[in-house]
């Protein structure tokens, strides 16, 4: 059984990764015979691409599905559905088709047609409100709190209708719209009396990109009022509570339709929608504690999460022993010492299993890694892509040039075994393993992978030069680790020039520093740098619409992981130069060699 997901967006949001877990937690119960899932992250499929994506992503798929075509394809979001409506016919007509994450307001004006059915989202902000205003009938004034992206200026527009009818008699207040710095003053500003709803803040008024997940501990620490929501990935993060909608139960919902649309061909639930899973109303009894609000004042059916036991409610028995002892021990000495004995034993088994309890929370409570092995990941496979794209058309060539596409599929096998590397470097991040680090020529490194780059140059029309020190001692590295920050700041490089409409020209240089270190330099005729240095290094902070700010940090923490350092400043004769250093190979080095692992 083969499953093909089309997500029509970032596939490591929280809310993407929830529903993929729920695809698979049915599929895995009810296809005895196993299944093959596959995703195809599109986010090519989100409004503003500059470019026809149908014309670019359908044919690319019908070549790669061509030979084994899905027997099942899950469309994740809106952009996902409307992509296969529109190429459906060209690429799988016969295939079913099942979507989901998919708000009830959208569903509206989506026609499925035949064998294609889906699952609604119900987001419940009407009931998030009546929630918010049970615990605090006395508020005053509702601030909603959403970004400045398409999707945040979207679920403001929805908020706004809720208000409309369920915020008679409040003030309302929009954040949220400025730089992230402003609106975490803005919150901090509100008084207590004051509801905070917060939807979404995927890009702030300066145009910096974030993860709305990430944020709410920030905003939470910020604010004296309460904060409410209705997306299940918030809960559990500083958020109150809400209506909550149960991401992971849109993809178990898909899969159910899928098996059953697969086991009965001619069933009704082709060219279904099947209703929204009702939203549950629940809180975190840890934020209603820090904003004292009444547990009393909810209804029967609200669910309260993360409650931490009272002190009689965790130690009733040993108490009630206690009291037990010592109302005995005037008559009965002889019982009070069996019972005191038997309470020490007691009292050392309860200490002994609450250190095991605390050993597994301590282990359970590892953050995901998922960004970083995204961004790292991506260098590589852009360069597969190229170079395949380069061969098919060398391939077609009359005669065809074979010799230049064979010796592209070498450049494909070095990226793909480049993108194994990463992958394993990352994984042994967890671990906490040793980087490799061994003596090399740089300038052999650089040599070795410049064919990797040189076809993306050409076609950005920038030209290159190499000014490399023939007499460059080895310098101590790890060579995956150099390799992807070369190609950050090459590319990089090039994103600046892209714009530009005079000489484009990329240098690339290596010198001795001093007797401890070697300089390496990428210098670009783009458009200079335009904020502080320090800014640039931060993460997730980019200057592009499509960027995700994890380049240069990344850059950055693998060269001050072998011990080096790294630095960015405009040339005078324009554009922007990148340095950084690396500790010159010693003839020997001690058996303790290699360097600690760099954080991402």
């Amino acid at each position: 059984m083969r499953v093909l997901v089309i997500q029509g967006g970032d596939p490591y949001l929280p809310s993407a990764v929830e529903q993929v877990k729920g695809l698979r937690r049915v599929f895995n119960e009810r296809l005895p015979n196993g299944f093959e899932m596959t995703s195809e992250p599109l986010q090519a499929l989100q409004a503003g691409a500059p470019y026809d994506s149908d014309a670019l992503l359908a044919p690319q798929l019908k070549t790669r599905y061509g030979s084994q075509p899905p027997d099942v394809v899950i469309a994740l979001r809106r952009p996902a559905i409307d992509f296969l409506l529109r190429t459906r016919q060209s690429l799988w007509p016969s295939a079913p088709i099942v979507f989901c994450g998919i708000p009830e307001d959208e569903i509206s004006d989506l026609t499925p047609g035949p064998n294609i059915s889906g699952v609604a989202m119900r987001f419940d902000v009407r009931g998030t409100l009546a929630l918010a205003r049970l615990l605090q009938p006395d508020a005053r004034r509702i601030a909603v709190v959403a970004g400045s992206s398409t999707y945040d200026r979207t679920w403001a527009n929805r908020v706004s209708k809720a208000l409309a009818t369920d915020a008679r008699g409040l003030d309302v207040v929009w954040l949220g719209t400025g730089a992230i710095e402003e609106t975490l003053g803005d919150v901090a500003r509100l008084p207590p009396d004051t509801i905070v709803l917060y939807t979404s803040i995927f890009r702030d008024g300066r145009g910096n990109v974030f993860i709305p997940r990430d944020l709410i501990p920030q905003l939470a620490a910020a604010s004296r009022a309460p904060i409410y929501s209705f997306f299940d990935t918030y809960f559990g993060q500083g958020i109150v509570g809400g209506a909550i909608s149960n991401w992971q139960q849109q993809g178990e919902e898909a899969a159910e339709l899928a098996v059953q649309m697969l086991a009965h061909p001619g069933s009704e639930a082709r060219g279904m929608v099947r209703p929204a899973p009702a939203a549950i109303t629940m809180v975190d009894w840890r934020a209603m504690s820090r904003y004292a609000l009444k547990e009393q004042a909810l209804s029967p059916s609200t669910l309260v999460e993360f409650r931490e036991p009272s002190f009689w409610s965790r130690y009733r028995w040993q108490i009630a022993i206690a009291v037990a002892l010592t109302a005995l021990q005037a008559a009965i000495i002889s019982a009070l010492l069996v019972q005191r004995a038997r309470a020490r034993r007691a009292e050392r088994l309860t200490v002994t299993q609450r250190e095991a309890l605390s050993q597994v929370a301590q282990l359970s409570a590892l953050g995901e890694l998922t960004a970083s092995i995204s961004h790292e990941v991506n260098q590589p496979l852009g360069a597969i892509v190229t170079s395949a794209d380069t061969a098919d058309l060398l391939l077609r060539q009359q005669p065809p040039n074979v010799d230049g596409a064979l010796r592209l599929v070498g450049n494909i096998r070095k990226a793909g075994i480049r993108a194994g590397e990463v992958t394993h470097r990352v994984r042994s991040l967890v671990r906490r393993h040793q980087v490799n680090t061994v003596a090399l020529d740089l300038n052999a490194l650089i040599t070795e992978m410049w064919p990797l780059v040189e076809g993306t140059i050409t076609r950005a029309g920038v030209s290159s030069e190499q000014q490399l020190d023939s007499a460059l001692p080895l310098v101590l590295a790890d060579k995956g680790e150099l390799q992807q920050v070369f190609l950050n700041l090459i590319l990089n490089a090039l994103d600046a020039m892209r714009a530009s409409n005079g000489r484009r020209h990329l240098l690339v240089s290596t010198r001795r520093l001093n007797d401890d270190f070697a300089l390496v330099g990428i210098d670009d005729s783009g458009h200079g740098l335009k904020v502080e240095e320090q800014k640039l290094f931060e993460s997730f902070f980019t200057t592009k619409p499509d960027g995700m700010g994890l380049g240069l940090p990344i850059a950055r923490s693998i060269v001050e992981a072998h011990g080096g350092t790294i630095t960015a400043a405009n040339n005078a004769q324009g554009g922007a130069s990148f340095r950084f250093t690396l500790p010159i190979a010693r003839t020997e080095i001690g058996s303790a060699g290699g360097l600690q692992e760099h954080g991402l």
